[in-house]
């Protein structure tokens, strides 16, 4: 069922036993301040509750762009019985259902090693989601990352001139990219999303284009939460032809130097564990990997036609 305000009291708690760090106060002033200025929809956010009207099963949805919407893990409460946790997997299709009365074209959820279990990941399945693969995170303090010194590269920062540059010079990153979607070609949308990700430095100075003998080679965008020191680099890459030549290495330690010229302090980055390149570069520069999760994608255009060829299959 949906979250209604009757239940607000009620879902604090539940986030408070989860995170008995936070504070309650905390909880209630971020949670009414998103709902006041219209940063979250209560009703994207779905509640299992038990006989006594307690709260012991949460999932979200979060819009990242108009078609692009990212579903949470489904959180319990610890120690909650067998028979409701399988209950409160129909939340999952019951978020589908609400995406898809958004005209959501694509969701994608992550889920911790720690969390999931077998009838999970079946709901998941019977949902539409495909598995993607596991994900490796990773992160350490900022203080600790290495320099760039020494590097063939050189770097220019994006402004509104040169923001159609780099959308090119993005789009041929993404090509054989593992972590991006192969059939998804709206890279200009996934760029400008994150472009407008409250809480996070957005100018388009967090944006950086590479330059190896004279040619742009090389994509980095990093942003970090000026609250609170948290950063990422939120997408590197390097153009195919470019790959293979040791200069990933030198892309990843420039969204370092990014981060420190933006005062970050604690740095997370991670990506599909398939993606053995990037996995190399994480261990190269000692950073500390700190959570692995099931990477799922559920598409409207590949459930919807797997719906009606079934159909014509049985009739």
């Amino acid at each position: 069922m949906e979250l209604t305000k009757q239940f607000i009291e009620e879902y604090l708690e539940f986030q408070l036993k989860l995170n008995p760090q936070s504070k309650l106060k905390t909880l209630e002033h971020q949670l009414l301040e998103e709902l006041d200025n219209g940063s979250r929809d209560i009703n994207l956010t779905r509640i299992a509750i038990d006989d006594n009207n307690k709260i012991y099963g949460v999932i979200r949805l979060f819009p990242f762009s108009p078609k692009t919407w990212l579903l949470s893990e489904l959180e319990y409460l610890p120690g909650i019985q067998t028979t409701q946790k399988l209950l409160g997997l129909e939340l999952i299709p019951e978020s589908i259902y609400i995406a898809r009365n958004f005209n959501v074209e694509k969701i994608e959820t992550r889920i911790r090693f720690s969390s999931i279990f077998e009838e999970y990941g079946g709901m998941l399945k019977n949902s539409g989601f495909i598995f993607k693969g596991p994900r490796v995170e990773f992160k350490s303090p900022v203080e600790e990352l290495p320099g760039e010194e020494g590097s063939p590269l050189e770097w220019n920062e994006v402004d509104d001139q040169k923001f159609d540059q780099a959308l090119k010079v993005l789009e041929k990153c993404l090509k054989g990219d593992p972590d991006w979607d192969q059939d998804d070609s709206d890279y200009r949308q996934f760029i400008n999303s994150l472009l407008r990700q409250e809480g996070l430095n957005n100018s388009l100075s967090c944006i950086h284009l590479g330059i190896y003998q004279g040619v742009c080679a090389a994509f980095v965008f990093a942003q970090v939460d000026p609250s609170t020191g948290w950063s990422r680099i939120t997408y590197m890459g390097l153009i195919p032809e470019y790959r293979g030549k040791d200069l990933g290495k030198w892309v990843h330690r420039h969204g370092f130097k990014m981060i420190r010229d933006q005062q970050g302090v604690i740095y997370q980055g991670g990506c599909l564990a398939e993606n053995k390149p990037m996995i190399s570069l994480f261990h190269l520069h000692k950073c500390r990997e700190f959570c692995r999760y099931e990477e799922w994608i559920w598409v409207k255009s590949r459930v919807d036609w797997y719906i009606e060829n079934m159909f014509k299959h049985i009739y």
